[in-house]
């Protein structure tokens, strides 16, 4: 049987980021993964979607310098896939390159279960089996069963969702987007980008979307994201999804199928995705996209040791600890997880177990940046005890703390807010703060104000800053009411 202090079950983005963290400290770690370093994070979702982002900003570039250059579809489907995959494989191999630099550290790869509290059984790959006893044992890995959301058809239909997207191997024509989310806005622009017609339905009014988000920096994304001519249907029930044939002659989409006078072949029969909304309107695209509902699903026998779960996860305090004292749980696989906090998490369990002679914390996230902007070099751990949602399009947005209506919500009709701006860039920061004791609640910041000002919000808040100290601060660098 082996012995580790810390076993860490997982090794996606989060899992990854303990280990450095645990590992640097001289800490003895043994990590377990069921497939590959990197997990979803790395080969179907997080860092996937980044390069994708990336490359269709600079394609819209590109368009934008050489308007009649008419790239050819195909070439910019192959050159898009073949660059995600090689900046996927990239990063791979500086992961394990990081990773192998670690003397006390051990990787199994195969597949966990808890044998008693102290002990884990673990399946590997090539057909063993080995028992690990431990003092500690970390879960990182995430949620893993995936069911498409609740729309009468949508199983018999070719649909794209967050782990089939982002490998740059599908251009849509057009692309019906279900929900206004964060993510779903996101993916809308990448598509929009590279030259996708991108519709986006949703079931709510605008003034219910993006609950976390201030309804200044709503109304800001909607008017960008308009004029790429991103199209929205909002308070619309969809009744039914289904597959339709586009025959030659047929219009769809406002485009005439026709055959080519100089092809030998005739137009060939087109299956294309069509939905019905409740006041029986069609609507026809050449792919979907839905967000796939994610659940805990359970593999690794915590009934067996008291450990409580759901499928929204697993329970823990806001440390991160399960009903089991020495088993804990970070990033989604927690039934309440929340980015802002897992950082601060991660930060204090690896400060209450480090040893007296362990080495200087390297805090640098040179595996994985846990924080979305402008931190990638941060070297101090902050305590977020506030939210923070940040949008990343070409006009980024970004609500630190509290939203204009959840503050007066909270604190009644003493909230006021200020809206700066600077003329020489895009954007503009709108500050919540309490008129009474002059106290920031809460920052929005649009465009290039958001990406400039965003480690200003965050320290501000940290710091109780007042609303005249904030100011003093940016109109100095050219900022003005």
């Amino acid at each position: 049987m082996l012995f580790h202090k810390f076993v860490i079950i997982g090794a996606g983005k989060t899992g990854l980021d303990v280990c450095q963290r645990l590992a640097s400290q001289g800490l003895d770690v043994l990590l377990v993964e069921a497939n590959d370093i990197g997990g979803s994070y790395l080969f179907s979702y997080d860092y996937p979607k980044e390069i994708l982002s990336s490359e269709a900003k600079q394609y819209v570039q590109v368009n934008q310098t050489y308007p009649n250059l008419n790239l050819d579809k195909d070439q910019t489907v192959d050159f898009l896939s073949q660059r995600v995959k090689k900046r996927v494989s990239y990063r791979y191999r500086k992961l394990k390159n990081i990773l192998s630099k670690y003397e006390n550290l051990e990787i199994i790869y195969g597949r966990a279960k808890f044998n008693t509290k102290n002990i884990l059984s673990i399946a590997q790959k090539d057909g063993q089996e080995v028992n690990v006893a431990f003092e500690h044992c970390l879960i990182c890995a995430g949620k893993s069963e995936m069911t498409l959301p609740n729309y009468k058809g949508i199983e018999n239909v070719n649909l794209l969702h967050q782990h089939n997207s982002f490998f740059g191997e599908v251009i849509p024509e057009s692309l019906a987007i279900l929900g206004v989310s964060k993510q779903n806005l996101e993916i809308a622009e990448i598509f929009t980008n590279l030259g996708t017609a991108v519709t986006i339905f949703d079931s709510g009014a605008p003034e219910q979307i993006l609950p976390n988000q201030d309804t200044t920096g709503i109304n800001y994304i909607l008017q960008n994201l308009l004029r790429k001519g991103i199209e929205f249907y909002f308070n619309l029930g969809i009744r039914k999804i289904s597959n339709v044939k586009s025959e030659p002659g047929q219009i769809t989409d406002d485009k005439e199928v026709t055959e080519d006078p100089l092809s030998q072949t005739p137009a060939q029969t087109t299956t294309l995705i069509q939905i019905e909304d409740d006041e029986e309107n069609n609507y026809t695209f050449s792919h979907l996209y839905a967000e796939a509902i994610e659940s805990y699903s359970e593999s690794l026998g915590l009934e067996l040791v008291g450990v409580k779960f759901s499928d929204k996860g697993i329970y823990c305090t806001s440390t991160g600890q399960t009903t089991q004292k020495n088993i804990w749980t970070f990033g989604s696989a927690s039934n309440s997880f929340r980015k802002v906090s897992m950082d601060q998490q991660l930060h204090n369990f690896v400060e209450k177990y480090k040893s007296n002679n362990a080495l200087e914390a390297n805090l640098s996230r040179s595996l994985v940046m846990l924080n979305p902007v402008n931190n990638q070099n941060a070297t101090e751990i902050i305590d977020f005890s506030f939210d923070y949602e940040y949008i990343n399009l070409n006009r980024p947005v970004v609500t630190v703390g509290l939203p204009y209506k959840k503050a007066v919500g909270k604190y009644g009709p003493i909230i006021r807010f200020n809206i700066i701006f600077n003329d020489d860039k895009e954007g503009f920061v709108k500050v919540i703060y309490n008129e009474h004791n002059k106290q920031i609640l809460g920052f929005v910041g649009t465009g290039e104000v958001c990406d400039e000002l965003y480690t200003v919000f965050v320290s501000s808040l940290i710091k109780t800053t007042t609303i005249k100290d904030f100011e003093n601060l940016i109109f100095n660098l050219g900022y003005k009411r």
